[in-house]
This record gives C-alpha cells, structure tokens and sequence, in this order.
C-alpha cells in the first residue's frame, strides 16, 4: 500500500520510511520524525477490490514504534489488520524490526470469520550511502486460518536491495516467495 510502493510494484523491503511498516517495518528505524499517512484505493470502482490503510511512526529514545490498521473488501468477503511494530538501528547501517498483528478474515452468506494473531519481522543493512539490502518475513510461525483444516495463512519471505542513483532516484530489486500450505 502507498502510492510510492505502488509505483516500484511493491519492490519495497530495502526502503525506508513510513510505509516501510507494511513492507518491512525496519525500514521505520531511519525515521527522524512522527509521521502519519492514509491510502484508499478502490480499483475499477469496485467495491470488492478497495483497500484501506492508515498508519502512524514515532521515533523515540528506544527506538520507533509504529501502528497500523488496514481494511479491504466488501460485505461478502474481508479482512481486517491491526498492527504494532518495534523498529531499531544497531549501529549505523544496521536495523531490525518486529511487528505483531491481529488479522480477521469474514466470509459472508454464513460462514463467519477467523481471527489470528501473526508476527513480521526484517532487517535492512546499509552497505554504504548508495546500496541497502532488505529482509523481510511474514508468518514464519505458520498460523492456522483454520484449526479444522490445518490451513495456515500463507508465509512470505522477501529478500531485495535499493540502489540509489541520487537523492530522488533509486532501482529496487526484490525476490518473493509464498509458502501457502503446511
């Protein structure tokens, strides 16, 4: 989410800032300053397909704290996110973060919702002024959506660099995998 990420296809997990808290939350150890943002996307106008997300940094003494909240879909499917994140530097090119959630999907016409709690994590490495590395994972402990179906959420892990070209330029480079069933 973020026009910014969305623009780099969601090549993100080496960027830093604000919406580094929903693609890697150690990219929010960098931040100087309290910050705050809204996104609303609602693709071809169909209810089903809008997304929602505010979020909100503030750096202290002990590090960044961040909180998010998400929303997307409609009233016959959605998913509802919650979640606060911890992010620090280890030095000066060094960061790492955690977040945890809480993740309710609902299913209409009877079904109901499941509820979960899951945990993201990352950590980025400045190799000098120009190049960062990015790791982020989400779900390594494989929670259940359904305990009935030992059906997990899915686990991501995200591995990418950023390379500036100068101060408004950068190339982003990511690799993904989806790990969806146990």
């Amino acid at each position: 989410m973020g026009a910014r990420f969305s623009a780099l296809s969601d090549a993100a997990v080496a960027a830093q800032g604000l919406w580094a808290l929903q693609h890697n939350p150690a990219g929010l150890a960098f931040l100087q300053t309290a910050s705050a943002g809204v996104s609303v996307e609602n693709r071809f106008g169909l209810a089903e397909l809008y997304q929602g997300c505010g979020l909100w940094a503030m750096p202290t003494s002990l590090g960044v704290f961040g909180v998010s909240v998400q929303h997307s879909g409609d009233a016959l499917y959605n998913e509802s996110k919650l979640g606060l994140a911890y992010a620090r530097t280890f030095g000066e090119s060094l960061a790492g973060a955690l977040k945890f959630s809480y993740q309710t999907n609902f299913l209409g016409n009877h079904y109901g919702s499941r509820n979960a709690f899951l945990v993201e994590g990352g950590f980025q490495l400045r190799l000098n002024h120009k190049t960062t590395l990015g790791a982020y994972v989400f779900n390594p402990n494989r929670t259940l959506l359904s305990v009935d179906e030992q059906e997990p959420y899915q686990s991501v892990f995200r591995l990418g660099m950023q390379y500036k070209l100068s101060e408004k330029v950068g190339l982003f480079a990511e690799a993904k995998k989806q790990f969806h069933s146990l």
